[in-house]
């Protein structure tokens, strides 16, 4: 049975220094928290207050209706993958799934069935003999993931679990993730740096900064609707444009409010190539291809400099680095500002 997870003004300090300041959090069963955030923010440490391994200084950690700050690790019922992933170089794949149950003492048949029902949820099963320093990186993962879910446990823990993959089987293993998640139902909180992989495999997204939740919500809710200017430039690339007198600068759009307009890369289009809005003339200071877009760096005197996304399909061909080129926003672009 799965647990939802509580965190009420949680403060640790160690060495004397205050690494986390009150941290609140509300986890439902089920879901899918990732803690992403700089280094030094404190995602690490909130894991591990969490996962039993570092004591508190303040505050509650509630699984579900029970208080469990003075419970020891062992006794949580917490599967932990850690980024090193950990795994025993002397045992088969097989056994090193099936050590959380020889260290509860469970009879050899079941920690064999229970080990291989793990690895074929993992679809690993035909390995369960092989030594782990045959193991992929990928393969590992997966024989890490299958050791913390061995023994059932109500909340899955994951520690940078992808670091040490190269990019393109870090995504393949991000989507692994996701669809094991789907199937478990297994409330799970995760730590990364890696905005992608926040935005990728979560539920919700909680971004930390200096001890602090800066914001939680859905990927969506922070990606279009970022309560501060960290939040806008650390998940994503964003243009910050001033919003005066009801007016955005140099577009002269109509905004509701002043402060400072969130303008997302692809928020901005060629002005022709669909309903731009008010247009702009800057000068194209960069453009690169990237597969799956252009992505171009405008400069305009009182809008700064943009960055602009365009679908791979747009003729980019006549765009040369140092000339003028005409911007607008796109007819969707959102109209959200964060107050200065």
């Amino acid at each position: 049975m799965t647990v939802s997870v509580r965190l009420d003004d949680v403060h640790v300090t160690l060495g004397g220094n205050h690494i986390l300041r009150g941290v609140s959090l509300d986890i439902a069963q089920g879901e899918f928290v990732t803690l992403l955030g700089p280094s030094g923010s404190g995602k690490s440490t909130t894991l591990n207050v969490i996962g039993g391994l570092t004591d508190t200084s303040g505050g509650d950690v509630m699984f579900d209706t029970e208080r469990v700050n003075d419970v020891p690790p062992h006794s949580r019922d917490v599967g932990v993958v850690f980024q090193s992933y950990a795994l025993f170089p002397h045992l088969s794949v097989g056994e090193n799934v099936a050590f959380p149950l020889l260290t509860r003492r469970r009879p050899r048949k079941e920690r064999t069935e229970t080990a291989l029902r793990m690895l074929e949820l993992v679809q690993l099963g035909e390995m369960a003999d092989r030594k782990v320093a045959s193991l992929s990186g990928g393969q590992r993962q997966r024989v890490a993931i299958a050791r913390a879910l061995a023994a059932s446990p109500r909340l899955l823990l994951l520690d940078e679990p992808m670091a040490a993959l190269d990019r393109q089987l870090r995504e393949t293993m991000q989507m692994e993730i996701k669809r094991l998640h789907a199937r478990l139902g297994l409330t799970t909180i995760a730590v990364t740096h890696d905005q992608t992989e926040a935005l990728t495999m979560s539920d919700k997204v909680a971004i930390m900064k200096d001890g602090l939740i800066e914001q939680y919500g859905t990927p969506e809710d922070l990606y279009h609707r970022p309560a501060t200017r960290f939040v806008a430039t650390f998940l994503g690339e964003a243009n910050l444009v001033p919003v005066e007198g009801g007016r955005l600068a140099g577009f002269g759009a109509p905004y509701a409010a002043s402060g400072t307009a969130v303008l997302r890369p692809e928020d901005l289009c060629l002005v022709g190539d669909g309903d731009g809005g008010d247009g702009i003339d800057g000068v194209l200071r960069l453009k690169v291809f990237q597969g799956s877009r252009f992505r171009l760096e405008v400069d305009h005197p009182e809008a700064g400099t943009l960055i602009v996304s365009l679908p791979p399909s747009v003729d980019a061909s006549g765009l040369t680095e140092g000339g003028k080129v005409r911007i607008g926003l796109s007819h969707a672009a959102p109209r959200h500002v964060i107050g200065d």
